[in-house]
Order: C-alpha cells, then structure tokens, then sequence
C-alpha cells in the first residue's frame, strides 16, 4: 500500500447566498437575528397546499 500525503485544502470564497425563508425573513441578517431571538416560525401546512 502506498501512502501520500495529503494536500491542504484550496481556499474558497463564498460570493452569494439565496433563501426562502418563512414569515416575513427576507434577509440572512434578519433570519439570524430572528433565531438568537429564539423566534418560531412552525405554523399549520394551508389546507389548499394538499
């Protein structure tokens, strides 16, 4: 068995985020604010979504 060594990993950058988020959540600075508030957004499913 031959055994080499591994590579460190390349560096990333992250350049965008997209999400759907329940409520009135439009942004990820909202949506973090919303869960250090220990905020709830479970609701019942719409009968017409069935």
């Amino acid at each position: 068995m031959v055994l080499t060594r591994a590579q460190p990993p390349a560096p990333i950058a992250i350049v965008g985020i997209g999400c759907r988020l329940a409520g009135d959540i439009t942004t990820p600075a909202h949506f973090w604010s919303f869960l250090l508030a220990g905020g709830s957004a479970v609701t019942e499913v719409p009968a017409e979504r069935w």
